[in-house]
């Protein structure tokens, strides 16, 4: 998603929606230097994140899933940058 030089991400809650299970968004901004941004925590429906990016190319990633506990964060990121703008 995108508004006015925010990139969005959002995890939605496609199944057991309405009770709380481990959810992430992650958004990374190219050559910001700052990393993955991330929201992450025990949601009903949905974890979001947002960064400015204007200009530049992020990457992404997300899961509803107990498995992204106990797996390799990387496994549920995008590699390459996209969404340039």
């Amino acid at each position: 998603m995108y508004r006015a030089g925010d990139n969005c991400v959002a995890t939605i809650v496609q199944w057991e929606a309405g009770f709380p299970s481990p959810v992430v968004a992650e958004i990374d901004v190219e050559g910001d230097g700052k990393g993955w941004f991330q929201d992450s925590g025990t949601y009903k429906y949905y974890a979001a994140v947002e960064a400015y990016a204007d200009g530049k190319c992020i990457r992404w990633g997300g899961a509803h899933s107990p498995e992204y506990l106990v797996q390799s964060q990387s496994e549920f990121r995008q590699e390459v940058f996209t969404f340039c703008g």
